[in-house]
């Protein structure tokens, strides 16, 4: 038999065009497809890289998000012979569930590689124990492996057998022990090719799949079937269906798709969305197979979901009830082709209730509808024992499902020294067959198994599996009022699905005492951080109450009939319904009503309380401003709930990133509050102050800087963007995209004025922004481009105007018909900064095309706008106690006793005259050492610490001093009313001091940890130090930072934006002009000390470094400075041979 690797390959030789996989970035628009013979190419690659690094591997960690990356990790596994142990990204919190999850995997599974992704790199070393132990090589950035782009022979290719472990899917659900199932590629192979025959798959099929990708129904039925068989298979992510769970139907009539599924509750969100909100146009005729299974499947869900989507075209026909288990590899059983289904039979229910299964005759009986789930797979064996005996069940009856079969597990990893009769067992004494003994109760009648229980205590909610002494633990150890081993949580369906219930005992001495309503959040907080699940209900008892067994075990299916009978003696209950406990149109009201920003913030927090109230069951009583999210007990699926309540009273998106567990009920409200204001800015045309006139706004550090420090042209300094044009533009689309940048983003609209020696900035009234002009250059020959360019630099100049605008200027150069162009957009520099000049290209780009293809562009920007963010930094900064801050800069520039000047002696400039300065040269790194680098350390942070600790030693080298006060100019984005500036243009940029030092016995390596954790305590992103030397806290904090000492060098990493190599854009810059005239003029007349500046970015994706030096360092110094930095990045970055 095939394995996955060897079916991959045939499946690129036969049809190397077709496409394998296709990923909806939001659910919904497509980013990137790989066709077999790519996905072939790339992962080969992957898993040659893979050996080079790590030889002797057996078990890489798949950490990757939803997507292409994930399954060419997968396949890369496959052909590296290296089991895959697939997980999810954890929290970036390191003592969030899903960090402490993924913690107990990684003991357990002690994987020899971890494949993950540049940008979530930093986060999982952070959460995993700081990287437990493993070298740098163990680490792989899967994104940032070269490929040749030609499939190579043998290359990284493995000699795989039947017996060679393929996976290790550690179950869903509970947190506190991982099982990881092992399943070699024999099991693997075997239960792919049952399914194939199973569902009728061949390779014109085509499969849409939402399911997590990280165990068995995703894993194996989503992704790696779809390889085996050779059909294309359409990816979402998971929380994008859930989100809006009808993207999940809209994808399969959008790809015809005739194969998809997933758990019993997906049918039933997407029965409740067709409710609310019917989908328009929508056709399900082409899904003949819509497989369902991971937890019962329930008749009336499928009665249910047939009848409202019948409406689209879907055939009740379709549905296919399954069964099987991580154990089992994935599917044991399900309906022959072409057989009835689905199959619903109506039993008798007294007959069920004694594990009988008689089918209902007459009225007068009460009956129970089970959903048969099939028959079994090829090769796999089902059969029905008593659970205490072990004998078997005859038909009919109702005992413990056993499975046997070479689709079944190797076993569970790391568990060597349980005994075997814990996993597998003998059917009898002379069989040598092996069983796994499932735990799931069920019944086998003419061939058909029906699955009616579980014989174990297993809480299944949504698919996922949950111990009940996981629950039990986290509940019992959330209060010191409560036993620790009093506690009983167990399983309950109302009807709608199970839930969960906990009860719990209180010690005797407390239980007349005790706050009881902060036992109930205590627990419920417990509960939700142990396992991420909302309790259905939570009963305080009096001591005693739960049943037990005589060897005082707890019984919880007696406790089960104890709750539903109402025979405890219940000291408090906090009763949990979905039923909305008031109406939603009165939610809504509390938050839109006038009334002044206090009131409105008072009667947001209300509506939040009702809004959770109605979803949880937890009384406003218990919510108060200070609540954090977690202790409303909110799962995942609430939480998502609860940000569409807001999302469709409100009429207005939130972010997801909002609903955090540790965000407070006041924080989340002003949150939003900040998004109603931005809007409210946006909508009114800027501001403006009682009689209509447009009211002053505050500037910013850098602009009172620019402002009053007396330049000879302030109105010449200006920031160009050159950017190549599409072939035959669209002229009408680019000017229409102009206009729509001048609406949506505010800083062009700003105009500066001068009175009363001050300089006084405020929105125009005109409204205007951004000029535009066409120049014909259709006549021009090339070598005339240099002069045309630096013509229209003069006119730019010429008419920027400071007071009546323009303060930006687009000059289309069109060179005619047939011919490429250029655009040059000139930016007066007081209202843009680096990364703005980046949003802009982008934005523009974006409207463009949207103006081209559809004529409009509707895309609402939630970008604060920039006026309102200078006028809450004002505010910040002259009410807020800064005193702290203060001395936090006090420290930083204040040295501590060490080395000074023992290598070069230097004689600082006085402040008088000119100071001269020279471009002293650009070093950058090797290819092998830059993409080892960007791998160790992914994020700009991580980069601008490597950057700063280098110069810090280079510094060290010439002069001997152990400690590095160099100035850093960061982004200054700082957030305020929880508003997001991130998105917003304007000049944000702020620079500050920053001391770094290299003392030993530091290494290179502590050196970056050390310089990284200053970088990140930096309070305020460095905003305080401006604000403060411009007196925007007083005189006597002014007078303090004026005297402490001024960096001599001065640092900007800038990252990847201003990398010129954008090619697979309309308009990819090909240019930036910098005025260096009066950045020169400025220093000298601010008096600024530094006399050596030194830049690092991203060219390419090749990290580079230039110093710009004065006249206080020669040649010689230079050259040690450039040699300090090589050694430093060479101990840090060793080339491979030398490592």
């Amino acid at each position: 038999m095939l394995t996955i690797a060897e079916a991959l390959d045939r499946h690129a030789r036969i049809n190397p065009d077709g496409v394998a996989f296709t990923y909806l970035i939001d659910g919904e628009r497509e980013t990137t497809s790989l066709s077999f013979l790519d996905l072939a190419t790339r992962s080969r690659e992957l898993a040659a890289v893979m050996r080079q690094r790590r030889p002797e591997s057996e078990r890489a960690l798949i950490l990757q998000a939803p997507g292409i990356d994930f399954v060419v990790s997968l396949c890369a596994c496959f052909y590296a012979g290296i089991a895959a142990v697939p997980a999810p990204l954890p929290a970036a919190r390191a003592n969030s569930r899903s960090a402490r999850r993924l913690n107990g995997l990684f003991q357990d599974a002690a994987p020899d590689m971890v494949l993950t992704h540049s940008e979530s790199l930093s986060r999982v070393r952070w959460v995993t124990d700081r990287q437990a132990g493993m070298p740098d090589s163990a680490w792989l950035s899967v994104d940032l492996v070269p490929g040749e782009g030609t499939l190579p022979g043998s290359d990284g290719v493995a000699e795989v057998t039947p017996d060679t472990y393929a996976l290790i899917q550690y179950t869903s659900g509970s947190t506190a022990s991982p099982k990881g199932v092992v399943i070699n590629h024999r099991s693997l192979s075997h239960d792919l090719a049952g399914i194939a025959e199973k569902f009728s798959l061949t390779t014109e099929s085509v499969v849409v799949s939402w399911l997590p990708p990280f165990h068995d129904m995703g894993l194996i039925g989503g992704i790696i079937e779809g390889i085996w068989s050779g059909y294309h298979t359409i990816l979402l992510d998971p929380k994008h269906f859930l989100q809006r769970p009808l993207r999940w139907l809209e994808a399969i009539d959008r790809y015809r798709a005739d194969v998809s599924g997933g758990v019993n509750f997906a049918f039933d969100l997407c029965s409740q969305s067709a409710r609310t909100s019917r989908p328009e146009g929508l056709d399900l005729s082409c899904w003949r197979l819509a497989f369902s299974g991971a937890e019962p499947v329930r008749a009336s869900t499928i009665t249910r979901f047939s009848e409202i989507f019948s409406d689209y075209g879907f055939s009740g026909e379709a549905f296919y009830p399954c069964y099987g288990l991580a154990e089992a590899t994935l599917m044991a059983t399900g309906p022959e082709p072409g057989s009835r289904r689905p199959l619903l039979t109506r039993f008798d229910t007294e007959a069920l209730q004694e594990g009988r299964a008689v089918t209902a005759a007459g009225e007068d009986r009460q009956v129970t509808e089970l959903v048969s789930c099939g028959s079994p797979c090829r090769d796999t064996v089902v059969a029905i024992r008593d659970s205490e005996t072990g004998q078997a069940c005859a038909d009919g009856i109702t005992g413990e499902i056993w499975l046997s079969g070479p689709v079944l597990m190797q076993g569970y990893w790391n568990r060597r020294t349980r005994r075997a009769d814990e996993e597998f067992r003998p059917l009898s004494d002379q069989s040598a067959d092996r069983y796994l003994a499932t735990g799931d109760l069920g019944f086998l009648l003419e061939g058909e198994l029906y699955v009616t229980g579980r014989s174990k205590d297993l809480i299944i909610i949504r698919g996922k599996n949950y111990a009940p002494g996981d629950i039990e633990e986290a509940a019992g150890t959330s209060h010191p009022s409560l036993l620790l081993d009093g506690v009983a949580a167990f399983g309950l369906d109302p009807g709608t699905g199970e839930e969960l219930v906990v009860a719990c005992e209180v010690r005797r001495e407390d239980r007349h005492h005790a706050d009881k309503s902060g036992i109930l959040n205590a627990i419920r907080r417990n509960i939700t951080e142990c396992s991420g699940l909302s309790a259905h209900d939570i009963v305080l008892l009096k001591p005693g109450s739960l049943p037990r067994t005589t060897s005082g075990k707890i019984q919880h299916h007696a406790c089960r009939d104890c709750y539903l009978n109402e025979t405890w003696s219940v000291l408090l209950s906090q009763k949990t319904t979905m039923t909305a406990s008031s109406n939603q149109a009165d939610h809504r009201s509390l938050v839109i009503r006038p009334g002044t920003p206090g009131a409105r913030l008072q009667q947001l927090e209300t509506y939040l309380g009702m809004t959770l109230e109605a979803l949880t069951g937890v009384s406003r009583a218990f919510i108060s401003r200070d609540t954090p999210l977690s202790e409303t007990g909110l799962d995942s699926l609430k939480l998502i709930e609860f940000s569409l309540h807001i999302e469709r009273d409100l009429e207005r998106p939130v972010r997801t990133d909002w609903f955090d567990a540790e965000t407070t009920i006041g924080e989340l409200a002003d949150l939003i509050r900040g998004r109603f204001s931005a809007e409210a800015v946006s909508a009114t045309g800027w501001h403006a102050d009682g009689d209509g006139a447009m009211a002053p706004i505050p500037l910013s550090p850098r602009q009172h800087e620019v402002l009053h420090a007396g330049l000879t042209d302030p109105v010449t300094f200006v920031e160009v963007v050159l950017l190549r044009t599409p072939v035959d533009v669209d002229q009408a689309a680019l000017a229409a995209a102009i206009e729509w940048m001048t609406r949506h983003y505010d800083a062009f609209s700003l105009r500066f004025r001068h009175e009363d020696d001050r300089w006084v900035q405020q929105y125009s009234k005109a409204g205007d922004g951004i000029a535009f002009e066409r120049v014909d250059a259709a006549n021009i020959a090339p070598a005339g481009f240099a002069e045309l360019r630096s013509k229209l630099m003069r006119q730019f100049r010429s008419e920027i105007s400071l007071s009546e605008g323009p303060l930006a200027k687009a000059f289309l150069i069109d060179r005619g018909a047939g011919e490429r162009g250029m655009m040059m957009i000139g930016f007066h520099h007081l209202v843009v900064d680096a990364v703005s000049l980046s949003i802009w290209v982008m934005q523009f780009e974006s409207a463009y095309t949207s103006f081209r293809n559809n004529g409009s562009h509707d895309i609402s920007v939630a970008a604060l706008p920039y006026g309102r963010w200078l006028q809450l930094l004002d505010d910040h900064y002259r009410t807020e106690d800064v005193s702290g801050q203060l001395k936090y800069w006090q420290d930083q520039c204040i040295p501590a006793p060490g080395k000074t000047a023992e290598g070069y002696a230097f004689e600082i400039s006085d402040g008088e005259g000119k100071k001269s300065w020279r471009m002293a040269g650009t070093r950058e790194l090797s290819r092998s050492r830059n993409l080892r680098l960007l791998q160790k350390f992914p994020t700009g942070g991580e980069r601008s610490s490597v950057m700063a600790s280098a110069l810090a030693w280079a510094w060290k080298r010439l002069t001997g001093e152990e400690d590095l006060l160099v100035r850093l100019e960061g982004h200054g984005r700082l957030s305020f009313d929880q508003s997001d500036p991130f998105s917003s243009i304007g000049w944000f940029a702020c620079r500050y001091p920053f001391r770094v030092t290299t003392r030993q016995p530091l290494t290179v390596d502590d050196i970056v940890d050390d310089t990284l954790a200053r970088f990140r305590a930096v309070p305020a992103m460095g905003t305080g130090y401006d604000m403060l030397m411009q007196g925007r806290a007083g005189d006597a904090a002014r007078s303090v930072i004026e005297s402490l000492p001024k960096p001599l060098v001065a640092l900007q990493y800038r990252g990847s934006i201003d990398d010129a190599f954008r090619s697979d854009v309309d308009f990819p810059v090909i240019g930036f002009i910098h005025d260096s005239v009066n950045w020169k003029e400025l220093a000298d007349l601010t008096n600024d000390p530094a006399i050596l500046h030194m830049s690092s970015s991203l060219r390419r994706n090749v990290l580079q470094w230039s110093f710009v030096a004065s006249e206080e360092l020669d040649e010689d110094a230079v050259n040690l400075l450039f040699e300090g930095v090589d050694e430093f990045l060479s101990l840090l970055i060793p080339e491979p041979e030398a490592a």
